[in-house]
């Protein structure tokens, strides 16, 4: 094949092979100092990546396959299935040299590559010196705990969890970096959960970073390709994985609002919804208000409400629905609302945009047909 390639096609394949070389020299003297820089293994994966298809471009197909295995060891290790060794820094700096003596030269040297190439499958065999790394899953992000609420929740919708790596420049303006189009395609198909590191975060002693998303969809690889065209993977999640997830998260399954002046009850409902979930008192409508928000700006809701008499006639199942609306949430994220009403008012039933209405006092009847609604998520009036 001959190629006729533009001096900028050179120019961009020659800044590549600086690239990785100035990251595998970094790698050398981290494995001296036994602190491997995990963005810089996911940089070298992008660089390998890149240059598999640029060496294809200018008909070094020989090197284009021996790089297709460097960037295949990269993603086992930014995967966390092996860790980075010596041997194959030694390894990867020996076929840019001859990478570069390709272009020096006009001809690959296809006997160094083809030996290289094998020493390149084999270079995670055990007798080799490894360096301990750890693995990259949900170790990779620091994540706070309304955002171990948020996974969990979308992992009980049975939603697949993927992370997402855009390569960015580390000069890039603040304004760009909360803003990338990527957030939006992702919210257009799920949930966008965390961007790690943060912007004040990103290293500026190299050119380029990987920003990491954690976002959760219940579309599938395939049909993510179509929406997300930078590098991504899912995260598996068997069963143990995510009951040990959900014990991350304070066991808790549902939020509870409870607004309620009563102090026995209060206690009683919150006793009641331990085995649940977590409960929070509001004592006003203001602070229930504020309460929804606060939620709502860490993009969480509260799976029930409950609502006490003394509240009743102040409309305020018809607050939160319009909150809500307000918000665009989406049906199976509006909270289920308890509302208690009095046997002479429940002509207000008809008023009150409530899951569940409840005639006081509170009996143990009353707690079953309020666990139901949790647990069955039906509507019943008692």
């Amino acid at each position: 094949m001959d190629f006729q390639l533009e001096e900028a096609d050179f120019n961009e394949i020659f800044d590549n092979i600086e690239n990785i070389e100035g990251s595998l020299l970094d790698f050398e003297r981290q494995l001296e100092s036994g602190q491997i820089d995990s963005t810089l293994i996911h940089v070298t994966f992008r660089y390998a990546h890149n240059l598999k298809s640029l060496l294809a471009m200018a008909d070094k197909v020989h090197c284009s396959k021996v790089i297709h295995i460097v960037e295949s060891n990269f993603d086992l290790i930014r995967n966390g299935q092996e860790t980075i060794n010596a041997r194959l820094i030694e390894k990867c700096l020996t076929l840019i040299d001859l990478i570069k003596l390709s272009f020096d030269e006009g001809i690959e040297d296809v006997e160094e590559l083809s030996a290289l190439s094998e020493e390149l499958k084999n270079v995670f065999e055990k007798d080799y010196p490894t360096q301990t790394g750890k693995l990259f899953g949900f170790n990779e992000f620091p994540i706070e705990n309304h955002h171990k609420e948020q996974l969990t929740s979308q992992i009980q919708k049975n939603e697949f969890v993927y992370i997402v790596e855009k390569l960015i420049s580390t000069e890039s303006s603040e304004d760009f970096y909360d803003n990338m189009p990527i957030y939006e395609d992702i919210k257009s198909i799920g949930k966008l959960i965390v961007v790690y590191p943060k912007f004040d975060e990103i290293p500026k002693t190299i050119d380029l970073t990987i920003v990491k998303i954690l976002f959760t969809s219940n579309k599938t690889e395939e049909e993510l390709e179509y929406v997300i065209f930078d590098t991504f993977r899912r995260i598996e999640i068997n069963q143990e994985e995510k009951i040990k997830y959900k014990d991350a998260t304070d066991t808790y399954s549902y939020r509870f609002l409870i607004l309620e002046n009563n102090f026995t009850l209060r206690n009683k409902l919150i006793n009641h919804f331990n085995p649940f979930g977590f409960s929070e008192i509001v004592i006003n409508e203001s602070e229930l208000i504020f309460a929804l928000e606060n939620r709502f700006n860490l993009n969480l809701y509260y799976d029930f409400i409950f609502l006490g008499e003394d509240w009743v006639t102040k409309n305020l199942p018809q607050k939160i629905r319009f909150f809500e609306i307000e918000n665009s949430l989406f049906f199976d994220e509006s909270s289920k609302i308890i509302s208690v009403i009095e046997e002479l008012n429940s002509n207000l039933v008809f008023e009150q945009d409530a899951d569940l209405f409840i005639h006081p006092p509170l009996k143990e009847e009353s707690f079953v047909q309020i666990s139901n609604l949790i647990t069955f998520k039906n509507i019943f009036v008692i």
